[in-house]
Formats: C-alpha cells, structure tokens, sequence
C-alpha cells in the first residue's frame, strides 16, 4: 500500500467438463474390484497428459507465450514487497510454491495452470463401495496473454479424448473460451504522469504487476483500440477481500489511488491541447 500499482496484464481463461465412463451401471466394488477398474484412476491418468501432478507444469505448449521484457523490469518491484507470500489464506506450516517474488508472480499472470474445481464425487458421508458407472470433473485452466484460448481448448479435447485406457469411453466438453490481455508500453507522457502522481500521494514511483484471473472485456477493448493507452489499477491488496462485507478497504491506499487518477486525467488533458 507505500505506491500505485498498475495491472498490466489479464490471464485468459478456459476449461469445460472431462467425462470418463466405464460401465453403464454402478457395480459392488466387492465383485468388480481388481477386474474393472476405477473411473477415477483413468480420470487421474488422463489429466496426467495436460499437467505433471508432481509439478504443477502445465504440458500443452501452445499455452505458452514469451514474457515482455519491459514487463520483466516493472514486476521486478514484487520482490520489494516483503509480506507477498504471507497474504494467502495458507494453512499453517503450508509453503508456496518455491521461488522469489517475481518468480511466483510471473507463474500467477503469464504462465498457464490447471485447476480441478468441480467433480460428480458422492459425498463422503453417503459414499458407499461402489465402482461408480463414471467420473465427471470440471477443468479450469488460466492462460497467459497473447495466448490464443480457442486454440487451446482445441488442442485439450484431442490429448484428452485421444487413446482411451482400457477403450473406455471419454468426452471432453469445452467452454467458451476467452483469451488474456497486456497492457502496450506507457507512453512517455502518460509514464510521467504516473510516476509523478504517485511520488506526490505515496513517496514513491509507480510499479506494475499483472493479475492471474480474466476479465475478457478488456482483450476486447485492447483489440478495438489498438493504439489507445490504459491505465488499470485499484484499491485491492493484501489482506483485502473483493467479496467480503464491506471488502477490508485500505482507506488511505484508496485516497492516494484518487489523487494518482486525478493526476493522470488533468495531464490527458494537457497532453491533448499540445
């Protein structure tokens, strides 16, 4: 909360629903186990091709894209931030994943990831022992910008559906896909006006970060308005919560924020009658 921080980077997102059958009804684990095997098993096989699960690295190279250099030098500044990886709801004695600041930065906003974030699993309380007919799990993946997202999605039904283990029956559904965004280099006059702005309100220039969610409309905007310049920051940050009651605000970082925009807007003005 001691400077303005830009987003200058949008992850893309895609995903859908990974389906693996292998019987038509549920069977007595007592009389098929050993002989059928586990829906859940192949699940976890098959999700091995797109993920190393002893990593986290994501397998599918076309969701890879190179990091701008000038984007490289303003992220550096995360490893100035001495709390960065105390500000996640970690349980304790739970590390990160390894590296510095900037390194766990860029796997946040440029690199992709997999996440699990749904399954057809019985609950524990009423689960019984029984080989289920199937297991379904919804994928999340973030991608990095100037990653196509359609291509990816394309590219995850053909290494999930293809070769089936044990001829079973597997279906890929993809979602709609939408791609990530970066921000085009500041322009001298509005970089000028933004460190300015924030050594007036906070004492120190300005840094950049990027953020590991989506917000679509803005890789719309980029492409409508290939030349324009944007300026994407906020109040949130550690320790604050977008979806809690009253989002734990950083009252005086939102002050400083305003004098940063004021700052921005009047120089747009002059910058513009010159």
């Amino acid at each position: 909360y001691d400077q303005l921080w830009l987003t200058t980077s949008l992850r893309g997102v895609t995903g859908g629903v990974l389906t693996v059958k292998v019987l038509t009804e549920g069977m007595h684990s007592g009389i098929v186990g050993g002989v059928i095997p586990d829906s859940f098993r192949i699940t976890r096989h098959i999700l091995d091709r797109i993920e190393n699960s002893a990593t986290g690295e994501f397998l599918i190279k076309e969701a890879f894209c190179e990091v701008p250099e000038a984007t490289m030098k303003l992220m550096e500044a995360l490893n100035d931030i001495p709390d960065y990886k105390e500000s996640f709801a970690t349980v304790p004695g739970m590390s990160t994943e390894p590296g510095d600041n900037l390194q766990l930065g860029l796997a946040n906003f440029w690199r992709p990831c997999l996440t699990v974030v749904g399954d057809n699993l019985p609950l524990v309380a009423k689960a019984g022992n029984v080989i289920r007919t199937e297991t379904q799990v919804k994928l999340s993946v973030r991608l990095p910008p100037g990653v196509d997202a359609s291509v990816v999605n394309q590219r995850l039904t053909e290494v999930l559906e293809s070769n089936p283990p044990y001829n079973c029956t597997v279906t890929f559904e993809p979602e709609s896909a939408a791609s990530g965004w970066a921000a085009p280099e500041l322009k001298p006059w509005l970089k000028a006006s933004l460190e300015a702005g924030s050594l007036e309100a906070f004492g120190k220039t300005f840094a950049a970060t990027g953020l590991g969610g989506s917000i679509p409309f803005m890789n719309m905007l980029g492409e409508m308005y290939p030349e324009a310049q944007f300026v994407v920051t906020g109040v949130l940050g550690p320790k604050s919560n977008a979806h809690g009651p009253n989002e734990f605000l950083h009252i005086p970082f939102g002050k400083g924020i305003t004098c940063c925009i004021a700052r921005v807007v009047a120089d747009h003005y002059i910058h513009n009658k010159q």
